[in-house]
């Protein structure tokens, strides 16, 4: 019984040791929290998109001019008004050395999914007596487009993004959106896209060490189809049209020969896309068409066979009474194939 007593003594005391260290060690956290966001310095940022230089869709990457605005207050830099100067003009290296002169920290940023070196172009920051500072940069970035899906393709719309983030020291700076200063100029200097849909977010995780702030700035664009219409599907229907108007002749053979021809046009149709995309794992819409050409052509020839057989077997009864069929099942098979890809794909 004096056994059973002690033993429960002992884990009674160990369990109020434990409930008590966890309760101060959440107070500690918290205290820390509220500390960290306490001192926390907001930064307003703001991007600004001058042009797109290129879209490379094998790369699943794009290249574009941006300008980047940041705005934070950092008291250590505040100064006397003299009648000379009222406003301070600095350039990022300078600001750099007055910073760490005064014993203050440079909000560092990073374009999360740049790819490769940022080409800068110039910069220019101004400092208030209030200690306002006001820092702007224009660059040339390759910027990696991860949600690129072109299974609609020519007919797709993508999604980009241009996301900033916080360096060192983690935790101390957070963003804020910039008023009236992210946005698309009207002249991007992309034919192939229609720019739409713009917008902004940030996520802000203040959890020290490891704190960060990140600003978002997404577009959406429309692929213009435009030159996809009249330079693939315009002469893939011709061809389709002509390929029709050869049932019309009894003279199998010919037909054998134009068939092959076709199959051979379709071939280098599909290389000439696929030259433009990378390489997927997944069919896109194009893809779905001209791989339907390719077998439907296939089987024109094997039926052309088939009756040039007939033909020289003395079977010419039946090899009409077929072509009398293929004459209209040809054209319904791709107009029935062609609106089951769109309604599946599209």
């Amino acid at each position: 019984m004096m056994i059973v007593n002690k033993k429960l003594i002992s884990e009674t005391l160990c369990w109020l040791i434990f409930s008590w260290s966890v309760i101060l060690t959440s107070s500690a956290q918290a205290e820390v929290s509220n500390l960290a966001a306490s001192d926390v310095i907001p930064v307003e940022v703001g991007i600004r998109i001058h042009q797109i230089v290129d879209i490379n869709e094998k790369k699943k990457n794009f290249t574009a001019v941006l300008s980047v605005k940041a705005k934070w207050n950092e008291p250590l830099l505040a100064y006397e008004v003299s009648d000379s100067l009222s406003i301070k003009t600095l350039n990022k290296a300078a600001l750099r050395a007055l910073l760490i002169e005064k014993g203050a920290s440079f909000p560092a940023a990073v374009i999360y999914n740049q790819q490769g070196r940022s080409q800068p172009q110039n910069s220019v920051v101004t400092v208030t007596p209030e200690g306002d500072i006001t820092f702007l940069e224009r660059l040339t970035v390759v910027m990696q487009a991860t949600k690129f899906d072109f299974r609609q393709f020519p007919f797709d719309t993508q999604l980009f993004e241009i996301q900033l983030d916080t360096l060192v020291p983690n935790g101390k700076y957070i963003f804020k959106k910039l008023k009236d200063f992210s946005i698309i100029e009207n002249t991007t200097g992309e034919e192939e896209w229609k720019i739409t849909n713009l917008s902004t977010d940030i996520r802000n995780i203040i959890d020290p060490p490891a704190g960060r702030s990140r600003f978002t700035i997404a577009f959406t664009a429309e692929r213009r189809y435009v030159y996809y219409i009249l330079k693939i599907f315009i002469p893939v229907t011709l061809i389709i049209i002509v390929s029709w108007f050869t049932f019309f002749l009894r003279d199998y053979a010919k037909r054998i020969d134009l068939a092959g021809s076709n199959l051979l046009v379709f071939i280098a149709f599909n290389f000439s896309i696929s030259n433009a995309l990378p390489k997927l794992g997944y069919i896109t819409f194009i893809d779905a068409l001209l791989v339907g050409t390719f077998f439907i052509t296939t089987i024109v020839i094997l039926l052309n066979v088939m009756l040039r057989n007939l033909e020289n077997n003395g079977r010419i009864k039946l090899a009409e009474a077929i072509d009398r069929y293929l004459l209209w099942i040809y054209p319904s098979i791709y107009i029935f194939g062609t609106l089951g890809t769109v309604i599946y794909i599209l």
